[in-house]
């Protein structure tokens, strides 16, 4: 929202509830959701439910009884997790919903022969989603993590934010003390000035520590959300391997601080095979480049 905008919709200037900005509930309630995470939606079903509540072809959403402010991309790399990602659309439409925030999904599906490659993708879906639309965040989102605080905020701060910080998989907790896996969001602008990923980890592994490599080069920092929140439960049926561990990993880490400059948004090379437009979210299909 333009500046002049903002005084108004946040002033009793608002001439009526859709010209006022939208305010978030405060947090009042902290006990974790449960979320049937086993239970596949039936899709047409679900398709017609979000239609409802406003889900838009290509999986954007925005309120429409206020002006919303921000408004955010979710990234998800992705092979297929069919069955993963109904069940996340299920949830994070509603989700984000509740916060008032205008959102799209995007699913970065790598569709080549190659190895998996988490955060090239991660570059791809910063890179077609911002030339859809002038997003306010980014959340790079793995499609089996589902949020269960009520209300983990899914707005950009002024720092990169690791938001994963308590999952099941790691008994409520992290896999170690410098963990960025799993979700994290950020500014685009932020984004860009780190050159984005790192497009050379090919396979399982090394991909988030050299994202935290990168917003510890840039002052960033590793901030997470307030305890208690933070917590994640995750998808465990219908699990695809999408990719085996890397085991020239340690060796990339090793040389992030020479190649943080060359190696990421500025190196990107991939095909978009095709861009379809899903009734719940976005699908680029891509083809990744060595």
């Amino acid at each position: 929202v333009p500046l002049f905008e903002r005084a108004v919709c946040l002033s009793s200037l608002c001439k009526d509830i859709t010209s006022c900005c939208c305010t978030v509930p405060p947090v009042t309630n902290y006990e974790p959701v449960k979320p049937d995470l086993a239970a596949v939606p039936v899709e047409s079903k679900l398709i017609e439910r979000l239609r409802k509540s406003g889900v838009r072809e290509g999986g954007w959403w925005t309120p429409t009884d206020c002006k919303p402010e921000r408004s955010l991309a979710i990234i998800i790399p992705f092979r297929k997790r069919e069955v993963h990602l109904l069940i996340f659309v299920q949830y994070m439409h509603e989700y984000l919903q509740r916060q008032k925030l205008a959102h799209t999904i995007y699913i970065v599906d790598q569709v080549d022969d190659l190895p998996f490659n988490r955060a090239m993708l991660f570059n791809v879906g910063y890179k077609e989603a911002m030339a859809e639309r002038q997003y306010t965040c980014m959340a790079f989102h793995d499609v089996d993590n589902i949020p269960v605080d009520p209300m983990l905020s899914y707005r950009c701060d002024d720092t990169p934010i690791h938001m994963s910080s308590r999952t099941d998989k790691w008994n409520w907790g992290l896999a170690y003390s410098s963990f960025v896996g799993g979700v994290t969001k950020q500014q685009p602008s932020q984004v860009a000035a780190m050159n984005g990923f790192a497009n050379r980890f090919w396979g399982w592994g090394g991909e988030d520590d050299d994202i935290l490599f990168r917003w510890r080069k840039f002052k960033y920092g590793l901030n997470r959300p307030h305890f208690p929140l933070g917590r994640y439960a995750t998808v465990k049926r219908d699990h695809f391997q999408s990719s085996q561990p890397n085991p020239g990993r340690f060796r990339e880490l090793a040389r992030s601080a020479q190649l943080q400059a060359t190696d990421g948004l500025s190196n990107l090379k991939y095909s978009l095979v095709e861009k379809r437009k899903h009734a719940l979210y976005t699908r680029l299909m891509v083809k990744l480049q060595k």
